[in-house]
């Protein structure tokens, strides 16, 4: 596991988050604290917490 802070690259550069941006229009950004994936047909799983192990 790739251990140090996870940084993602957001409209007004790099940022260490917790979350994840996603664009949401041409100039919009929106900060979302969770991410899920799909583990399933009809299932997902939270999976925003995310630690080095």
């Amino acid at each position: 596991m790739v251990s140090g802070s996870q940084k993602v690259k957001t409209p007004a550069g790099w940022n260490a988050t917790q979350g994840a941006w996603v664009k949401t229009a041409p100039t919009t950004w929106k900060a979302v604290d969770q991410i899920y994936v799909k583990t399933g047909a009809t299932t997902w799983n939270n999976a925003s917490g995310q630690e080095a192990t």
